[in-house]
């Protein structure tokens, strides 16, 4: 089973990366996202997703992350460019990285 990581998994490189793998032999660890946390709930059921990074660090976003994490237990967030890194360092797998600009340079 091939192993990933997908940073920007809520835009829409990301979100083809999800329908091409779907119901073939990968599993997403780890997974982040700028602040869209509500596209997330059916991907962290569907890939058992173990650790989310979310770049928007407002009182708001850690409200709706919350409630994800009160329904997915198993769930390790982070954020922030700390977050973005551990989502990468601490996870095994090959990293699809569809974060534009700058942004994205730093994890990888």
């Amino acid at each position: 089973m091939k192993e990933l990581i997908i940073l920007g998994v809520t835009g829409s490189i990301g979100k083809q990366v999800l329908e091409t793998i779907k119901g073939k032999d990968f599993r997403v660890r780890s997974i982040a996202c700028g602040s869209r946390v509500e596209l997330l709930e059916d991907i962290i059921h569907d890939y058992n997703i173990e650790y989310l990074s979310v770049s928007d660090c407002s009182e708001e976003v850690k409200e709706k992350v919350k409630v994800l994490q009160n329904k997915y237990p198993h769930l390790l967030v982070g954020y922030g460019e700390e977050g973005l890194i551990k989502a990468v360092t601490d996870y095994p797998g090959d990293v699809v990285n569809a974060i534009t600009g700058i942004a994205g340079l730093i994890p990888t």
